[in-house]
């Protein structure tokens, strides 16, 4: 009865995949997502920004890489120590952590007017972190709309009922437009850091 299968790629850099102990390879993500497609299951691939060790070049590399794979529904998300994680522990040792409000601790802009993220790597500052975001975002948001309405998404009256009217109604006009922009126009991540 299985349907759908996850897979916490977390990124597209082995460098990132090195820092955060993910003993993986870009062979066997290839290789787990190519067969969870031949077993007809619905694959999502869930990744992260301004996770331990990634730079600007990192987040590239993440880009390329989900166009390598095969994936339903990739979706991003932005790394978050939670306490009791190495990841937290590493980030207290540092100074990269900005706050111990456990209520800012959001791995999503999108659930929060004003989101700060909780912390810096060391590499990328708030804002680039949060221009990640939106830039990895903008690059998978048509796949994901194609996945769940179709190839012609646009013409199809529960994309408008679900993707546009439900977040004008929860979220107001206004914040709907800035997301809009955020996702559909962020800046480029430039080459670098």
């Amino acid at each position: 009865g299985c349907k759908n299968v996850c897979f916490g790629v977390e990124s597209g850099d082995p460098e990132v995949w090195r820092a955060i102990n993910k003993n993986v390879t870009e062979s066997e993500i290839v290789r787990a997502h190519k067969a969870a497609k031949a077993a007809g299951l619905i694959v999502t691939s869930f990744f992260m920004v301004g996770n331990v060790g990634e730079t600007k070049d990192s987040i590239k590399k993440t880009i390329d890489f989900i166009g390598k794979i095969e994936t339903d529904y990739p979706t991003c998300s932005i790394a978050t120590p939670f306490p009791g994680t190495k990841m937290y522990e590493m980030g207290r040792e540092k100074g990269w952590i900005k706050t111990k409000d456990w209520s800012e601790y959001l791995t999503t802009p999108h659930v929060k007017m004003n989101y700060h993220t909780v912390w810096t790597n060391g590499i990328l500052s708030e804002r680039e972190i949060l221009d990640a975001y939106y830039y990895v975002n903008s690059k998978i948001v048509f796949k994901k709309f194609r996945t769940r309405y179709g190839r012609l998404y646009f013409l199809n009256p529960f994309f408008y009922k679900r993707e546009i009217f439900k977040r004008i109604r929860e979220k107001g006009l206004k914040n709907f437009a800035l997301l809009l922009g955020r996702v559909m126009g962020p800046g480029k991540v430039r080459s670098g850091g």
